[in-house]
């Protein structure tokens, strides 16, 4: 009767944890099928937007709500919010790629 209610993100650890492993297995795919291979350990910027895509999938996921309602939402209202994600965490891997690209151009 008197439980302590759990924070909101906390209540869906189950689907944040689900979505990460998801979303890693289809960039490592992905790095599969381009490469013939895990091309991600040989080359350092792979493996680091391998670690980018799982930080911004975590802030972006908890800073923008995207798992409220995810159970009582229906088939429409769900496939609306998975774009809106994903296509958030895309805008933010490319400006993290952008932004590792102007970096590497200045001088030390």
């Amino acid at each position: 009767m008197y439980r302590k209610k759990t924070s909101s993100w906390l209540k869906h650890w189950d689907f944040i944890l689900l979505d990460l492993i998801l979303l890693e297995v289809s960039y490592l795919l992905a790095q599969w099928l381009r490469h013939g291979s895990a091309y991600y350990r040989e080359a350092p910027l792979y493996r680091n937007v391998f670690f980018a895509i799982a930080a911004i999938d975590l802030v972006v996921g908890l800073t923008m709500g995207s798992y409220r309602g995810i159970l009582r939402r229906g088939y429409w209202l769900e496939a609306k919010a998975v774009a809106k994600h994903a296509i958030i965490v895309t805008v933010c891997v490319i400006v993290y790629l952008w932004i590792i690209k102007v970096l590497e151009g200045l001088p030390n």
